[in-house]
């Protein structure tokens, strides 16, 4: 399949664009351990960031993303953390085993003590109090991850949960998103004759 990609190879390897973020109803998950040998298959010949495989397949609701509950229910709780179930849960777990994970995050991020878990909420509710007050700063954190799946799905991958979370729930119009991932199978069905860039092909076929 990779003869067959009309792309500007090593050209724009994680290509900026700017969306409407409620149209990124999906967010990845981890692939099954059986699948970890095709890792490093999925990239293998093809120009970055095409990538094949099921990846696109492993997905969930992201209104159901613990992250994006957690940033509905400071905003229910007008940003007072310390009402919130996953707060109390999070003391309780310190107070109990002497460190605290939170659904939210990474499963290796944890927590040693009530100031880091503090730390974590107030940031959280800051950014909503930023966004709410200044607006979405566009060039925020260099674009949030995203990966366009096979059937041309928008699913949000790695880092930026929070951002278009809060995006989504305060009704912000345009946020910017840095692609990391996108499956031949779309791509070649949005490719015209003539070559051009990946950049070209997404804002051609995503930003109307």
């Amino acid at each position: 399949m990779a003869q067959h990609l009309s792309i500007k190879a090593n050209r724009d390897r994680s290509p900026i664009i700017e969306l409407d973020p409620a149209r990124v109803r999906l967010t990845g998950n981890r692939q099954p351990d059986a699948l970890k040998w095709m890792l490093r298959w999925e990239h293998r010949g093809l120009p970055w960031p095409i990538r094949r495989g099921f990846w696109d397949r492993f997905v969930t609701d992201f209104s159901k993303h613990a992250t994006f509950r957690e940033v509905e229910a400071l905003l229910a709780a007008d940003l007072d953390y310390e009402r919130l179930p996953s707060f109390q849960t999070a003391l309780r777990q310190l107070r109990d085993n002497d460190r605290a994970r939170l659904p939210q995050l990474r499963r290796n991020r944890t927590f040693t003590s009530e100031r880091e878990v503090r730390s974590h909420f107030e940031d959280v509710a800051g950014l909503i109090a930023s966004i709410r007050e200044h607006g979405y700063q566009l060039d925020h954190a260099g674009g949030i991850g995203l990966g366009i799946g096979r059937h041309g799905q928008l699913i949000k991958l790695k880092h930026g949960h929070h951002r278009l979370a809060v995006a989504q729930l305060l009704g912000v119009e345009r946020v910017r998103f840095r692609v990391i991932a996108v499956h031949p199978r779309w791509f070649l069905r949005q490719l015209p004759n003539d070559t051009q860039t990946l950049s070209d092909t997404l804002k051609r076929a995503l930003v109307a």
